[in-house]
């Protein structure tokens, strides 16, 4: 084979001449050893949606109505589709400046935050623009099924709508801040200003205003998150510079292919799990909507921690790449696998067998849909799984491929739940078995297949390091729920503190003894002994005194 010509992107092996210097050189700028801490950091803050996901739903059923709430998550499905028009720039933002950090060329770096700024100008823009047509046409579109709330519905979209176009807008700061590894950073600023708009909310709604009110307080956090990200990413990352003296036309083209791909697979998500919803409302109605999205909303929480597990992985694997360390991404993907399962299989344990008594003691009896909640969890869990693999291919730029199946997969899902809901009749049950069967198929069979002849790396291989392990250990769990289940079936309380804690202490035992390495457990056991060593000597200190 002939030597292949280098690309407008191929990094060179020395720091361009006008590069600043790096004052983190000796630092580890794959990011490999900050990825503990930056999962658990980003767990952390996610905390915080998911409490306000608990609390802020119930708040509105109770004081708003079912029907409000139904029309609060159609805003934010119309929202999804809206989103879209970011083009997953974003991925390609963060890949490239990881690049150009672990080659330290900021030279580089200047061309690609100055042109993402440019391209997400103008998606805001055309945000702005669908934003304002969606809320026109809206009483022609869902007039009938809104009602007289179709006026409230056109003020959450519009405002919501404006909030995307203010986080277009900043995007750049969000890649600039996770393609410096910065996750702590970028997750605290979103948990923390989140927190802030919930509990502003919350208030709202108790001191008797509506949607519209909460719409607008949305907009105010997005305009906050994006200036403190903005102060944020400058600090963490030096060098950085934004002119349009640095814009390039081949650098556009290139994050515009690489989002390309990522559009594919965002299109094929949203058009399923969005579409499945506004179906949901087409064919049941708002308040069937706010039934079926509980389950989905648990579902989703756990996804999101998954989403924040796995993202870390895809700038760690673009700087492996771009130092040619293919064992290290073999590596990586073998563990990543592992631990997701050991992470994510004991929720979606808990969500099948006992998640009716979770959504009746969150919600009431009147949300009680444990038959859809387990099928989305079942369904849900190859992607939980499998998404840091994803995160791999895509830190390759090699996901191409596997958007274009899912969206094969979607093309033949949303005819199935138009069958399911629309002419089988299986309500909401139905909805939730389209909604999952594509990324059943995804992330269950092609993605793994697919990462693995990429890496070259044997499937059986790849099993053998990630499967038995996790599914042994969650037996005990998977015993304890179901006696609890069989022995008190109509008792909430028994089966969530007695089968839940029972198996969740068993799992504990086994993870501490098992699944966690040996040097965070001389952590955890070091920071034991220096807390109890301060508290002694306080002790000490105050009876000498």
């Amino acid at each position: 084979m002939g030597s292949e010509q280098p690309s407008a992107f191929d990094f060179p092996e020395e720091v361009s001449p006008d590069s600043t210097p790096d004052p983190t050189c000796g630092e580890d700028l794959t990011g490999r050893k900050q990825m503990g801490r930056n999962v658990i950091g980003s767990w952390i803050c996610q905390m915080a949606f998911v409490v306000a996901g608990f609390v802020l739903p119930r708040i509105v059923d109770r004081h708003i109505g079912q029907e409000s709430l139904g029309i609060w998550d159609f805003g934010w499905s119309i929202l999804s589709y809206f989103g879209l028009a970011g083009f997953g720039i974003i991925g390609a933002i963060s890949r490239h400046i990881a690049r150009a950090r672990a080659t330290q060329d900021y030279e580089y770096l200047r061309i690609v935050t100055s042109t993402g700024m440019l391209i997400y100008l103008c998606t805001g823009t055309v945000v702005a623009i669908m934003a304002m047509g969606t809320t026109y046409a809206l009483p022609t579109l869902f007039g009938q099924q809104l009602g007289d709330k179709v006026s409230d519905a056109q003020w959450v979209i519009g405002l919501l709508g404006l909030s995307l176009v203010v986080q277009f807008y900043s995007a750049v700061s969000m890649g600039v801040l996770t393609g410096s590894h910065q996750w702590i950073w970028y997750n605290g600023i979103s948990s923390g200003v989140h927190l802030v708009v919930v509990f502003v909310m919350i208030c709202a709604v108790l001191l008797g205003y509506g949607l519209r009110i909460m719409a607008g307080i949305t907009l105010g956090g997005e305009m906050a998150a994006a200036f403190l990200r903005a102060i944020v990413a400058w600090q963490c990352c030096p060098g950085l510079r934004v002119s349009p003296r640095y814009i390039r036309r081949t650098m556009a083209w290139d994050m515009l292919g690489y989002g390309g791909k990522s559009m594919i697979y965002a299109v094929a998500s949203v058009f399923m799990r969005e579409t499945t919803r506004i179906l949901v409302l087409g064919y049941l109605g708002p308040s069937a909507l706010a039934v079926y999205s509980r389950p989905l909303s648990l579902v989703r929480n756990v996804d999101a921690f998954s989403t924040k597990y796995s993202h870390v992985f895809a700038p760690t694997a673009s700087a492996y790449q771009a130092t040619h360390n293919t064992r290290d991404l073999q590596n990586l993907m073998i563990m990543a696998g592992r631990y997701a399962l050991y992470l994510f299989l004991p929720m979606v344990i808990v969500l099948t067998i006992s998640g009716r008594y979770i959504l009746q003691f969150w919600m009431g009896e009147q949300y009680d849909s444990g038959l859809v909640l387990a099928i989305l969890a079942v369904g849900n869990l190859p992607l939980l799984v499998h998404l840091a693999s994803m995160e791999i291919i895509r830190g390759m730029n090699r996901h191409g491929l596997p958007s274009l199946a899912y969206l094969g997969f979607a093309t033949l899902g949303i005819p199935f739940a138009v069958l399911v809901l629309g002419y089988w009749d299986w309500g909401m049950a139905g909805g939730a078995l389209a909604a999952v069967t594509p990324l059943a198929l995804l992330y269950g069979v092609f993605v793994p297949i697919y990462a693995c002849r990429l890496l070259n790396l044997r499937v059986m291989s790849y099993a053998r390091g990630s499967l038995p392990g996790p599914f042994a250990a969650n037996i005990p769990l998977v015993l304890s729920l179901f006696v609890s289940r069989m022995l008190w079936p109509d008792s909430i309380a028994a089966n969530l503190l007695g089968g839940l804690g029972v198996g969740i202490l068993i799992l504990g035992v086994i993870y501490w003894g098992y699944v966690l390495p040996q040097n965070m457990r001389n952590k955890v056991v070091h920071a034991k002994r220096g807390i109890r060593n301060r508290i002694f000597n306080r002790r000490v200190y105050q009876e000498s005194t």
